[in-house]
């Protein structure tokens, strides 16, 4: 089944093909080296405060990342997809189950975008290894943004402008140039006197407004980062939550064994 495109709607993108894709498609790798210039603007200052308190400093630190992305609906898993996120070898083994019913599993070359795995055991070739490349990196993609939100915002391509806000709330928008798969979205973030994300709003590049509202909870310490894990959409019973996130030195001996792809090094 060929998915959706990159970005559906939170509120009825489930029903129709059995997979989640509650965020743009745009690099996820977070670059750490951008905040050790000196911030141009107080949208700049903003935003290297969220690097921050994220554990920013600390970013090089992680190797590996292992998490689940689960979608829940009214309280009941309707989406997951488990990763084991190679940082320092830049790769990715990520499984989930489609809407058809079919098992994913795939290592993902995230500097070429190529994968090599298997779709219910069998191993994948021809054209439905294309397709299985091209999905499970966009579930990377995906996904890990979901994780890493508070530590993408000053990657390059990122345009940062601070808008008025109430009370003691900051509010940072982000737009992009040329970054990812959807540079047309547009993203209003809340920032509480700590530098932690609280909310945000989506304005969807192909969506119709209004933009999307979801809470940003959660924040928890994984190893050297702090990061939030829990997101709930404005008006729906719709859940993303981040779980099992776990910072190793090294993946498992097993985490990138996979029939139909070479064994690690």
């Amino acid at each position: 089944m060929k998915p959706l495109p990159w970005l559906l709607l939170l509120a009825a993108s489930l029903a129709a093909c059995g997979e989640e894709r509650e965020e743009p498609a745009r690099t996820a790798e977070p670059e750490a080296a951008a905040a050790t210039e000196e911030p141009a603007s107080p949208a700049d200052a903003l935003a290297t405060q969220v690097w921050a308190a994220a554990g920013g400093e600390a970013l090089d630190q992680v190797a590996h990342l292992d998490f689940r992305f689960v979608v829940e609906d009214a309280g009941e898993v309707v989406f997951e997809a488990m990763h084991h996120w190679d940082r320092a070898g830049k790769r990715d083994r990520v499984s989930w189950v489609d809407g058809e019913g079919v098992l994913h599993d795939a290592i993902v070359d995230l500097d070429e975008r190529t994968a090599c795995g298997t779709l219910d055991g069998v191993v994948a070739a021809g054209e439905a290894a294309a397709a299985l490349a091209e999905d499970a990196y966009g579930r990377w993609v995906n996904d890990s943004y979901w994780l890493m939100v508070p530590l993408k915002v000053l990657d390059p391509g990122v345009s940062r402008r601070e808008i008025p806000a109430e009370g003691a709330l900051r509010r940072l928008e982000l737009t992009f140039a040329g970054v990812g798969l959807t540079p047309g979205d547009r993203y209003v973030l809340d920032v509480d006197p700590e530098g932690r994300i609280t909310r945000w709003e989506m304005s969807l590049q192909g969506s119709e407004p209004p933009p999307k509202g979801v809470s940003f909870s959660g924040h928890t310490e994984v190893g050297p980062l702090t990061l939030p894990l829990e997101h709930a959409v404005e008006g729906a019973e719709r859940r993303v939550l981040l779980r099992d996130v776990e910072v190793l030195g090294e993946p498992a001996p097993d985490a990138f064994r996979l029939r139909g792809c070479a064994p690690p090094e």
